[in-house]
């Protein structure tokens, strides 16, 4: 999504004929469905979802005919391909109905052996039956499309509610003046948990300040997923390959930053 991200906003992007193009691809992480609206309208074709991991190569994937919310809103549905099993599990790693969140557990038989000579980091990932247990947590609805949440060590609790991070930002992305967007919690006993903070990049130009973001987060998402604290930033820290951002080192920055008012 990054890559994708950085093109549209070039300010020439509109100058270029993409006319040839037929399918844009992305994946590798949540992708805002705002994202594979801009594609289909800016670049043309369809924008395809694949969803998978390094351990288990290609899960699911979005289709043409996945219309709507569908195309936009998931990865595509869960019995796509034959030999693929999708299921979502509780923290005892017991299977959930659909409807409910949890972990994302897939098992297939292209799946990797095991982590090299790392025995207990496999056995901690992959249980007796095959099944892999991703990190991710995810929702399958009542017809079978998969719902990508985020990372489960991403997500924040605030006064007992579960809140994860990519839906927030999701949101905040199709605000006209906001470029790129990472939500992270903190420790906060007034929050009742987490307070949440969004760490935002401004559009090229953008006169965007904390009451504009805030304002127009009320009304359209949930109060308690609202955050706590706006903080602009030039850049937020990704890796180095595929562009993903590390809400980690964010955590660790606010942390510190909260520590350092303390003292």
């Amino acid at each position: 999504p990054p890559m994708f991200q950085a093109m549209l906003a070039r300010q020439n992007f509109s100058q270029y004929d993409l006319s040839s193009v037929i399918l844009s691809v992305t994946g590798a992480m949540p992708v805002p469905p705002q994202l594979v609206r801009d594609l289909q309208e800016h670049i043309g074709g369809f924008a395809l979802i694949l969803y998978g991991t390094t351990e288990i190569a290609a899960t699911t994937i979005t289709l043409p005919m996945d219309n709507g919310d569908k195309q936009f809103e998931t990865v595509g549905r869960a019995d796509f391909f034959k030999d693929v099993k999708v299921k979502i599990v509780d923290e005892q790693r017991q299977e959930l109905p659909r409807g409910q969140v949890g972990e994302i557990a897939v098992r297939a038989p292209m799946m990797m052996e095991g982590y090299y000579k790392r025995p207990e980091a496999t056995a901690e990932a992959v249980d007796s039956e095959g099944w892999y247990y991703t990190g991710d947590m995810g929702v399958i609805d009542e017809q079978g499309y998969v719902k990508v949440l985020g990372r489960r060590g991403d997500m924040i609790i605030r006064a007992g509610a579960n809140i994860y991070p990519a839906e927030i930002e999701n949101f905040l992305l199709t605000h006209p003046q906001i470029e790129r967007v990472a939500v992270v919690g903190v420790p906060s006993p007034a929050a009742g948990g987490e307070k949440v903070l969004a760490y935002v990049v401004p559009k090229e130009g953008a006169a965007l300040e904390a009451k504009d973001v805030l304002g127009y987060c009320w009304g359209q998402i949930a109060a308690y997923k609202i955050p706590d604290e706006v903080i602009f930033v030039a850049e937020l820290p990704v890796t180095s390959a595929l562009q993903k951002v590390q809400h980690y080192k964010l955590r660790q920055q606010a942390l510190q930053e909260m520590q350092g008012r303390s003292e």
